[in-house]
């Protein structure tokens, strides 16, 4: 499909998604530890929040870059759907999660206008959120309006940017009734990468995760400012970074009894 390529004003700031968003040194990872516990559970909760939105975005990209411009054997179809879907229903739940975390914030003064921009820039997560926790209650109503009962996820590739040259993607779960879901248009479309406008539709909701992610993205830095400058009181001023992340492996060993059986008896 090709089409030339036309960038419209656009409402809200938008930039690409850098490809970290919290970094090693973020005030996010660096909560000292003698921040009131439940503010750090909420810190924490959002830190996480955010990187599982964003490895699920990064993998979900990936995927359907690959899908649009290689062949895929008839194996990698069977595995397309669930993995895509496991990925966008994740951006989803993470960022509904984030959006709850930060209106509960406790003790902590963040800008309204910020966090305000924030939520309208999510507010399409909600409609899919409701739908997904309350999937076997709304089946009925899908059945009737002919949807899928995961729904479909739409994306555009820059092919060519001089020529204007676009693949569209469209994947649809599960069976297909009624009328066929259309492809993404390229008309008056502003591409921030390679991949982008990532769509998920369903149960007549629909969310553009790639603008989901630039919110996010664009939010985050204003975030950690607020915390900085709360961190650099001198409530604060010389307490160590509280110890988070830990991944512990541990070699271990079953003892064997006679005949090659394991044995609870101690060695003697």
């Amino acid at each position: 499909m090709g089409a030339k390529r036309h960038n419209p004003p656009v409402n809200q700031e938008d930039s690409e998604v850098p490809a970290v968003l919290i970094t090693p040194d973020s005030p996010l990872r660096l909560l000292p530890e003698n921040l009131d516990r439940k503010q750090m559970l909420f810190f924490d909760g959002i830190r996480v929040a955010v990187e599982m939105a964003e490895r699920a975005y990064e993998r979900l990209a990936d995927t359907l870059h690959r899908s649009a411009i290689t062949e895929s054997s008839h194996e990698d179809r069977f595995r397309l759907v669930p993995l895509c879907l496991l990925d966008a229903w994740s951006i989803v739940d993470s960022t509904s999660r984030l959006r709850g975390l930060l209106r509960q914030l406790p003790g902590f003064k963040s800008d309204a206008t910020s966090l305000n921009i924030f939520l309208e820039r999510t507010e399409d997560i909600w409609g899919l959120r409701n739908l997904g926790q309350h999937l076997e209650g709304k089946i009925a109503r899908l059945a009737a309006k002919g949807h899928t009962v995961w729904g479909t996820l739409t994306w555009l590739v820059l092919v060519d940017d001089q020529t204007g040259k676009f693949k569209a993607g469209l994947l649809v779960s599960g069976s297909q009734f009624g009328t066929m879901h259309a492809l993404p248009s390229v008309s008056n479309i502003k591409m921030y990468a390679n991949i982008d406008h990532v769509t998920l539709t369903a149960g007549g909701h629909e969310a553009n995760l790639s603008t989901v992610m630039r919110a996010i993205a664009d939010f985050i830095p204003k975030l950690e400012g607020e915390l900085t400058r709360l961190l650099s009181g001198h409530a604060f001023s010389g307490y160590a970074p509280a110890p988070s992340d830990y991944l512990i492996v541990a070699d271990m060993e079953v003892l064997r009894g006679d005949g090659g059986r394991g044995s609870d008896e101690p060695d003697t």
